[in-house]
């Protein structure tokens, strides 16, 4: 996916003369232009964006203003000033307040935004990778427990703006403090690794997957309805089942809990899904409880 840019100025002039200055980068970076703050947030709303570049002086909110908040919902993209007012304070402003990665003037040279861009790029890529594994788990490297609850929020955000349908499902390793107990704690960690890449390879690219809990895992299936959902859980469970381990004396089950989103509190819509989890368990294991 190419890296989005979003250049932000009330001088329409001055927005034409940017994309013709960098036609030849069309193949290479997105970009979004936007003659006001108010048409930047729509944008953004519906875009990721790498590195906007704004003016300072604009009618309404004023681009150190906009960065103020920018910084606070979207902390990864890299915040480009370009602008014709060089007074110091200005200056200090945006770089304390907005949190600017660089401070160009106009008018300005286009080897030098091409670059300033570029710099901004690789600082965007350099802050998703750290933070990408921040929101890993070490064992199985997949999100963590922190990182997919703030997914399943969003997700929930998402349906109540699109009304589409959301279902998530809570597995759970049965009989897993035996594992452990029995043949240790290494070929534990072997079973959670073994057991965490076949589900990953079981889901689809829209969907998401977590380690939740100690042996439990936690799947959003994005748009997708509680019977769709039901028949890939099972496709899961069924997976797990036949999963061979070189200790051929380990066999693996899986329980779940599977619920489809109904206007809950993203807490809530855990608990209520847990519960079902906590049927499947009392009902024997190896089950997917709906």
């Amino acid at each position: 996916m190419n890296p989005v840019i979003l250049f932000i100025d009330d001088d329409e002039f001055f927005l034409d003369s940017i994309k013709r200055t960098l036609h030849f980068y069309e193949q290479k970076w997105s970009m979004l232009f936007a003659s006001n703050t108010d048409d930047a947030f729509k944008l953004l709303s519906d875009n990721t964006a790498t590195v906007i570049v704004s003016d300072i002086m604009m009618p309404g909110m004023n681009g150190v203003e906009f960065f103020e908040i920018i910084q606070k919902t979207h902390p990864l993209v890299s915040r480009l000033v370009l602008s014709g007012n060089p007074k110091l304070e200005t200056v200090v402003n945006a770089l304390n307040k907005g949190q600017i990665f660089k401070y160009l003037m106009k008018p300005c040279n286009s080897d030098d935004l091409i670059q300033a861009i570029a710099e901004g790029i690789q600082k965007y890529n350099e802050l998703n990778n750290l933070l990408n594994k921040a929101n890993l788990d070490g064992l199985t490297g997949l999100f963590n427990k922190s990182f997919i609850e703030d997914k399943l929020s969003e997700e929930i955000n998402r349906v109540k703006r699109y009304k589409q349908d959301l279902s998530i499902l809570l597995l759970d390793i049965d009989h897993f403090k035996n594992v452990n107990d029995t043949f240790g704690h290494l070929e534990g960690d072997n079973v959670l690794a073994t057991v965490a890449d076949s589900l990953q390879m079981s889901i689809r690219a829209t969907d998401f997957l977590g380690r939740y809990g100690g042996e439990e895992f936690l799947v959003i299936f994005t748009e997708t309805s509680l019977e769709t959902a039901y028949k890939a859980a099972e496709r899961f469970r069924q997976r797990i089942k036949s999963l061979e381990f070189k200790n051929e004396l380990i066999k693996v089950t899986i329980s779940g809990g599977l619920k489809q989103y109904s206007g809950e509190t993203a807490k809530q819509f855990l608990n209520k899904t847990d519960k079902l989890l906590y049927e499947s368990k009392k009902n024997g294991r190896n089950r997917i409880t709906k």
